[in-house]
């Protein structure tokens, strides 16, 4: 009878048990959970500590080289020319904060490399950066190029935006003057100037550029009174003064202005008559070897 009651004692503590192990399906989601959130940050934790000690702690991952790579077919300037890479560089480590021999590759994040590049560089107009492990920083730049110098250390590029002259300096850009315009002694870098007479003088010097590249143009004076454009242009190692009208038709002068000029050009440097004055702003062209006190621009265009 003692062993039957013990029995039944024994059976009724292991029911007891039973029914406190016996766990609900809201709680068994819960500590599952619990158990993922713990197993995930472990693995986490490994994750970071083996990417301390295998990448960001790695000198087999510093910083030892950065290169620029044009992209393919993109005219180039500042900051592609092969003239200017050591300045290029030094400019990206100092915008950047990197030291070559002491930053780690892996830890730097190109999203906000492109962010400070652009911001400080405003005449960047698109940036890839890449990590080329072990150990190089791939730039691929593309660039609003500066076409006319405005004075005041600044220049103007080709999205008419206002860029500091500093880098640009060793470029041989146009001098742009326009005394009817005060508001071009006061923009800054990061502006906009867009005027009629700018637009004339990048056009024209973009097209001598592209069509006419042994002409370069030194400088580019509007003068309102007489309604030209008064320039140096250089020909040969020779600067001659030339004047065309303005305003004036772009197909005009595309056809008949500049093909004018270039042929004259021709014509005085084989003659060695460097002090001539070739006079566009009539119908036909005239060269003067002095210039004259005032003239009346073709009104017949």
């Amino acid at each position: 009878m003692a062993e039957k009651k013990s029995a039944d004692s024994s059976s009724l503590q292991d029911n007891s048990k039973k029914k406190k192990l016996n766990l609900t399906g809201l709680q068994k989601v819960w500590i599952a959970g619990a158990l993922l959130f713990l197993g995930i940050n472990l693995v986490l934790m490994c994750i970071f500590g083996l990417n301390t000690l295998l990448f960001t702690g790695n000198d087999h991952f510093l910083l030892r080289e950065i290169v620029i790579a044009p992209p393919q077919g993109y005219m180039f300037s500042y900051w592609n020319n092969e003239n200017y890479r050591d300045k290029r560089i030094a400019k990206i480590c100092e915008d950047l904060q990197l030291i070559p021999g002491k930053t780690n590759l892996f830890s730097l994040d190109p999203g906000e490399l492109r962010k400070t590049m652009t911001g400080k560089n405003p005449e960047i107009r698109n940036i890839e950066i890449r990590k080329n492990y072990p150990d190089q920083l791939v730039f691929s730049i593309q660039e609003s190029s500066p076409y006319l110098n405005i004075g005041g250390g600044k220049c103007l590029d080709d999205q008419y935006r206002v860029v500091s002259m500093g880098r640009f300096k060793d470029l041989s850009l146009p001098l742009f003057l326009d005394p009817s315009e005060p508001r071009l002694k006061k923009v800054q870098p990061g502006d906009e100037y867009r005027t009629k007479t700018a637009e004339f003088a990048l056009e024209l010097t973009r097209h001598l550029q592209e069509n006419f590249p042994r002409i370069r143009p030194v400088r580019i004076e509007h003068v309102e009174k007489d309604h030209t454009m008064k320039c140096l242009m250089e020909y040969e190692d020779h600067v001659f003064r030339v004047e065309l009208p303005y305003p004036v038709k772009m197909d005009d002068l595309y056809k008949n202005k500049l093909p004018q000029l270039q042929d004259r050009l021709r014509t005085l440097h084989r003659k060695q008559e460097y002090s001539a004055v070739i006079l566009l702003i009539y119908k036909d062209p005239v060269v003067k070897y002095k210039l004259p006190e005032k003239t009346t621009p073709d009104k017949k265009k």
